[in-house]
């Protein structure tokens, strides 16, 4: 009798404990992400160990969702464990874990590359703002042998041709020094920081922050007389990551 009254409330801690740990695990996991990306939008850590964080926190989110589940299959045949604490590590664990998955399924998707022109033959170049030393250097082959044997700026054409051949030169019904303060007004409008605005030369730079890591993307407008029409413009466009190989469509979407 002793045995099976003390197998039982063994039984009953065990499921306690599970529960428990599931729910601290995935607080875990959850604090873990979101304090490492207010830490690297706030600079106190840098950009790439506030994307650690968010693999730490998803790992700890996931064993704190799988512990979950065993304990409600234990809480089911059993009848122990705490359901409240089941239900919190099952809700902190889902978003983490959500967006995880979101975030990787969409780069799945999309071109390992961090820079994005309208003008792929004569891509504009930056004149206050600085390109990355390494901008070009890593373009991921993933696997494919005609990309291979190109150099890495041959295969980020390829791939920046058969992922974003829709982004092109803007035509732009009015005349250049108008065109550039259009853009400098609309980059102003969106909150990006405005590094440059020169009319003589057609030329606006900014920088956008983006996310709670607040990754800076570099952008760069020329606008250039309508060969057609000097009355009017042709805006062309680069937006470039300052870190990472790829960015989840991000630059591409800026442009367009």
């Amino acid at each position: 009798m002793t045995n099976g009254i003390t197998g039982t409330i063994g039984r009953k801690s065990w499921g306690q404990r599970l529960s428990r740990g599931a729910f601290w695990l995935s607080l875990a996991g959850l604090v873990i992400a979101l304090g490492g990306a207010f830490a690297a939008g706030a600079d106190i850590i840098g950009k790439l160990a506030g994307l650690s964080s968010l693999g730490a926190g998803a790992m700890a989110a996931l064993l704190g969702g799988v512990l979950a589940l065993v304990a409600v299959i234990i809480h089911m045949r059993r009848g122990s464990g705490s359901t409240r604490h089941i239900m919190l590590a099952l809700l902190l664990a889902a978003p983490l874990l959500g967006y995880v998955g979101y975030f990787f399924k969409t780069a799945s998707g999309l071109p390992p590359i961090h820079d994005v022109t309208t003008n792929l033959d004569n891509p504009p170049t930056f004149a206050k703002l600085a390109l990355r030393a390494d901008n070009l250097d890593m373009v991921p082959d993933r696997g494919r042998a005609d990309l291979q044997s190109l150099a890495p700026v041959d295969r980020w054409k390829t791939l920046h041709r058969e992922a974003y051949a829709d982004i092109k030169p803007l035509s732009v019904q009015s005349d250049v020094a108008a065109t550039v303060d259009k853009i400098a007004a609309q980059a102003k409008a969106r909150g990006w920081d405005v590094a440059l605005v020169d009319k003589a030369a057609g030329r606006v730079e900014a920088t956008e922050r983006v996310s709670l890591y607040k990754f800076a993307d570099d952008i760069v407008f020329i606008v250039t007389p309508d060969p057609a029409n000097p009355a009017q413009s042709v805006v062309n466009a680069r937006s470039v990551s300052r870190i990472g190989i790829g960015d989840v469509g991000v630059n591409a979407r800026r442009i367009r």
